[in-house]
């Protein structure tokens, strides 16, 4: 029988830490998030940072555009929205919202979502039953039917 030769045993290799360069520093500290005046973060920055298809790194940039930073405290940011399906998908894409939000803040945060307020649309007067006789589409089918217009109401919503 032949003897097998012993096999060299190796040990890993440990390489010496990485020392950033200033460069590298300047370039972190740049990216670093940026609060606005009224200590918001600056929100088009962070739009900026989403992808557009909603990647791993958190949800599509299209549900944070339409949103507006109201007040940031004690790490929970408050965001008006503009309509309720954006709303309802925020809802639902909170948990990476929020994580996406935490990693580029770089430090824990919740959000709180708030539905703007719209003030309701003036509606126009409604018009006479004379006015809605003499339209001229209405006109011919009301000689033809001998009938006349008694009242003008709107629709419930």
């Amino acid at each position: 029988m032949q003897a097998k030769p012993e096999e060299a045993v190796r040990e890993p290799v440990r390489e010496a830490p990485v020392q950033e360069t200033p460069v590298q520093e300047a370039r972190q500290n740049a990216a670093a998030p940026s609060l606005t005046a009224a200590g918001l973060p600056d929100w088009n920055a962070f739009c900026d940072t989403l992808s557009d298809d909603g990647t791993a790194k958190g949800p599509a940039r299209h549900l944070a555009l339409g949103s507006r930073p109201l007040s940031f405290t004690d790490g929970l940011l408050t965001l008006e929205v503009s309509n309720s399906p954006q709303m309802a998908a925020l809802k639902r894409e909170s948990a990476a919202f929020e994580q996406a939000l935490s990693a580029w803040l770089k430090r824990p945060c919740r959000v709180s979502l708030v539905l703007r307020e719209t003030a309701a649309k003036p509606r126009a007067p409604l018009p006479s039953p004379e006015e809605v006789a003499q339209k001229p589409e209405l006109k011919y089918c009301m000689k033809i039917l001998k009938a006349r217009v008694r009242d003008v109401r709107r629709r419930p919503d």
